[in-house]
């Protein structure tokens, strides 16, 4: 039985390299928007404004906030310059198999969804939170 790949999957598998240069780029401008996100809804939490009887979910939540902008800055954006270098490198080989990098970016653009995904939840958690301080 055939697997078959997404249309995204087949597209990145298709398309030219300054193609995924453009999308990584877009990549380290997000995940510095999603820090500087991160950096704000840590500070309202830490206000005074967040205070209540539920500091244990209070906690809970900025705890969580801290681990993500962790990631992002300690792995993620790392990862995703390094892959920007990876590809300079690539364009310099004329003979070049770009097979591998073209996984790569497959796997970090997933990554990033999943960050994407994971800051929206702690968000939603914080209004959620906000909602029942009254």
């Amino acid at each position: 039985m055939e697997t078959l790949a997404s249309p995204k999957t087949s597209y990145l598998l298709e398309t030219g390299l300054d193609v995924l240069h453009s999308e990584s780029r877009e990549w380290l401008s997000e995940l510095e928007f999603l820090k500087s996100d991160l950096r704000f809804f840590m500070k309202l939490l830490k206000s005074t404004a967040f205070e209540s009887g539920k500091e244990q979910q209070r906690q809970h939540i900025f705890e969580n906030m801290d681990k993500l902008a962790s990631a992002i800055t300690a792995e993620l954006e790392t990862e995703v310059k390094s892959h920007e270098k990876n590809l300079a490198a690539l364009l310099a080989n004329k003979n070049r198999d770009d097979a591998s990098y073209r996984s790569k970016h497959i796997q970090l653009k997933e990554r990033i969804e999943r960050i994407n995904n994971d800051v929206r939840t702690l968000k939603m958690l914080v209004f959620d939170f906000e909602k029942h301080l009254k």
